[in-house]
C-alpha cells in the first residue's frame, strides 16, 4: 500500500502499510507517526468535521487575500507620499 508522499503547506504526508507519517518541512524533528487504526480514526474524525475545516480554510484565504490587498494599499500611498 505504500503510497507516493505528498507535500502541502509546510508538511510532508507519507502513507504506508504501517501507517501515516506527518514531517514538517521547516523541522525534520517534528513527526508523528500514526498507526493504521488511528490514521483511520483520525480520517473518520476530520470527515465528520469537513465543513467546519472547509469553512476555516476559506476564512484563512479571505484573510490572506485581505492582507495582501492592505499590503498593496500600504506600499501605494507609500510611493505615492514619495513621489509628491
Amino acid at each position: 500500500m505504500d503510497r507516493a508522499p505528498i507535500s502541502v503547506h509546510g508538511w510532508n504526508f507519507e502513507l504506508s502499510d504501517s501507517g501515516l507519517l506527518i514531517i514538517s518541512e521547516e523541522d525534520a524533528q517534528a513527526r508523528l507517526h500514526l498507526g493504521a487504526q488511528a490514521a483511520f480514526s483520525l480520517l473518520d474524525y476530520l470527515y465528520q468535521h469537513r465543513d467546519d475545516l472547509h469553512d476555516a480554510a476559506q476564512r484563512e484565504r479571505d484573510e490572506a487575500v485581505e492582507q495582501q490587498k492592505a499590503e498593496r494599499r500600504a506600499a501605494e500611498a507609500r510611493d505615492e507620499v514619495l513621489s509628491e
